[in-house]
């Protein structure tokens, strides 16, 4: 992974409901999985290897998610060089046509949400391998827990 700048893509599969409060509001997400939009203007491989990690201090609104024994990270798709809130809006709203935000979680210096729910692996998968198509010096990793013999993908 490198440590360039840059803007991500990161996807955890909730097992099991978590439910966390926010500014006294109570969240309850179901099985299913979490997108989150966000740029690392100090480097993508600091910002995502804490995003992967359990035990942290909470910081951010996805580390709600992230810290839970419930929450098992799927993938990360990233562009280097990219980064900063125009760059996250334009992917976020990308997002925000083809699965649920969750509330304006994740965005508190944005117009658009950063944080999306689907229960669609498939719609996930293709979303995903899309954006690379049109992403010009994109990446994924997709872990193992995420890849099931039910998801049919082509290349072309």
């Amino acid at each position: 992974m490198p440590n360039d700048k840059g803007l991500y893509i990161i996807g955890f599969q909730i097992v099991n409901r978590i439910k966390f409060n926010i500014n006294k509001k109570l969240y309850k997400l179901d099985n299913g999985f979490v997108i989150y939009v966000g740029s690392a203007g100090n480097g993508l491989r600091d910002r995502l290897k804490r995003h992967l990690l359990k035990n942290k201090r909470i910081k951010w609104h996805i580390d709600y998610l992230s810290s839970s024994i419930d929450s098992l990270p799927i993938f990360i798709f990233y562009v280097k060089g990219n980064y900063g809130v125009i760059k996250e809006d334009n992917l976020a709203s990308l997002l925000k046509k083809s699965f649920t935000n969750i509330g304006m979680l994740g965005s508190t210096d944005s117009k658009e949400p950063h944080l999306f729910y689907s229960d669609n692996e498939q719609k996930i998968l293709e979303f995903l391998l899309k954006t690379m198509e049109n992403t010009e010096g994109s990446e994924m990793f997709i872990m193992p827990t995420f890849y099931n013999k039910k998801l049919s993908i082509s290349f072309i």
